[in-house]
């Protein structure tokens, strides 16, 4: 049997052109057939070859280029797609499967990777109708190391968001269709470190385990240890006006996803390595404040050169709502109370995720928060 291009939208069988409907239909007919069984695949040529076809939805498309369906006596039926090209800035992929029939019902396993190898994705699944019953996904672990391989090469635009990127990242999957409530989702980060426009993240380590993919949510809470949060790169990124802070924080991120796929941030804590300084010299008091008394002249003049032993910040809330954010600071102003130390607590709720992305006019800090509670100690 003589073989055609597989650039050609070919059957091999008989080597009569396949027009571009009947391309797009046996496109769909080889991946119907891949869950049909052995029954339907010996109504079919032993080679089905596509040569490129394009698969669209909502605002995404999918390029498949060189897709071939094989399928032979006494052996597995087989697909392969030589090139999948997805939304603009994605790594373009190439995959394999093979189906085998059982007593039961069917079996299939797979692949889907770069071309170099950068992104392995094993997959396996079994089912007895149309629809699988289980799969499971193991993608083989993503090693980032500055000079090697980058998120930007994974997709572009991750490309523009983190930057030096180092750390193993592993993923895992077992879902059940019987039971969705079922779901093992679990995302392995060993020694993550990155910088972002905002500031660097020096260490990032923890595992998160989803029992439902969407919307999201997690079984228990979930921890991940934080290290390295330049905060002086941070305001100074933010433009924060006329505030600059010394010094880095670490801690542990406690979270979770609600029943509605919302992310929670529980009660986390950071705290500074070691002292430094924040010097707060607005022109004038900030509007929402005015009206809050000596307490305020007395914060902002503290805060004007103040000398942190210990910063303490405790963050909770939901990260697309208000968060809460409690600060304890523990030092000393040399020109207040002849340099004697003092503690400050302010306690602040604010959108932070819009803040963050609404640059500088939002950040007139404290004037744009909701409600800010002050508390000045000697």
């Amino acid at each position: 049997m003589r073989r055609r291009s597989r650039d050609d939208c070919r059957v091999a069988r008989t080597g009569a052109p396949c027009p571009g409907l009947k391309a797009v239909a046996g496109a769909a007919l080889a991946g119907w057939l891949l869950l049909a069984g052995e029954s339907v695949a010996a109504w079919l040529p032993e080679t089905l070859q596509i040569g490129r076809l394009s698969l669209a939805y909502d605002e995404w498309t999918v390029a498949l280029s060189r897709l071939e369906l094989e399928h032979r006596p006494g052996a597995p039926l087989a697909l392969s797609i030589d090139r999948i090209e997805g939304p603009a800035g994605i790594i373009p992929l190439w995959a394999s499967a093979r189906l085998t029939s059982r007593a039961t019902g069917w079996r299939i396993d797979g692949v889907v990777a770069s071309g170099k190898g950068e992104l392995v994705l094993r997959f396996n699944g079994v089912g007895s109708g149309g629809v699988p019953d289980r799969v499971t996904v193991a993608m083989e672990p993503l090693r980032f190391e500055p000079g090697a391989l980058q998120p930007a090469r994974l997709w572009s635009g991750l490309g523009e968001q983190l930057r030096d990127v180092q750390g193993t990242v592993d993923l895992s999957l077992d879902w059940q269709g019987s039971q969705p409530e079922s779901t093992d989702l679990a995302l392995d980060i060993t020694g993550l470190s990155f910088a972002t426009d905002y500031l660097p993240v020096g260490l990032i380590e923890g595992s998160i385990r989803l029992d439902r993919l969407w919307p999201p949510r997690t079984a228990a809470p979930q921890r991940l240890l934080i290290e390295g949060l330049d905060l002086g790169r941070l305001v100074k990124r933010l433009e924060v006006e006329a505030l600059a802070i010394e010094g880095t924080m670490d801690g542990v991120l406690n979270f979770s996803f609600s029943e509605s796929g919302r992310l929670y941030i529980e009660a986390s804590r950071l705290a500074t390595r070691e002292p430094g300084v924040i010097r707060y010299r607005p022109a004038q008091p900030p509007p929402v404040l005015e009206s809050q008394g000596a307490n305020v002249d007395l914060l902002i003049a503290a805060l004007a050169d103040f000398r942190y032993d210990a910063a303490i910040a405790t963050v909770e809330g939901f990260v697309d709502g208000d968060i809460s954010i409690v600060l304890q600071l523990q030092g000393a102003n040399p020109a207040l109370y002849e340099g004697h130390p003092i503690e400050l607590n302010l306690s602040l709720e604010a959108p932070v995720l819009g803040l963050v992305g609404a640059g500088r006019e939002a950040f007139e800090l404290p004037a744009n928060l909701g409600r800010s509670l002050l508390g000045v100690g000697r």
